[in-house]
């Protein structure tokens, strides 16, 4: 069984990828990204603990991150919506 993570980290990859990058207005990205979970109800709630966990543990895992620096501009915007 995979060791689940708390939701935390999902607030941690936040700030993973707001401190990846200088703060600036408006700065050009390489990839504007929105990741949707279904928090309308249709789902139990440890489905959407899994949806959570999946996104948080693709957007700090290494290769995503090595992804992201070698990208031309360096930098990707990510928005999350439940």
């Amino acid at each position: 069984m995979r060791r689940l993570l708390p939701i935390s980290m999902l607030v941690m990859a936040a700030w993973v990828m707001v401190l990846m990058r200088p703060v600036a207005a408006a700065e050009p990205v390489g990839l504007e990204l929105v990741l949707t979970a279904d928090g309308s109800g249709s789902i139990d709630d440890e489905e959407l603990a899994l949806q959570r966990r999946g996104y948080a543990e693709t957007i700090t895992h290494p290769q995503v991150l090595d992804a992201i620096r070698s990208g031309f501009r360096q930098a990707i915007a990510v928005a999350y919506v439940e």
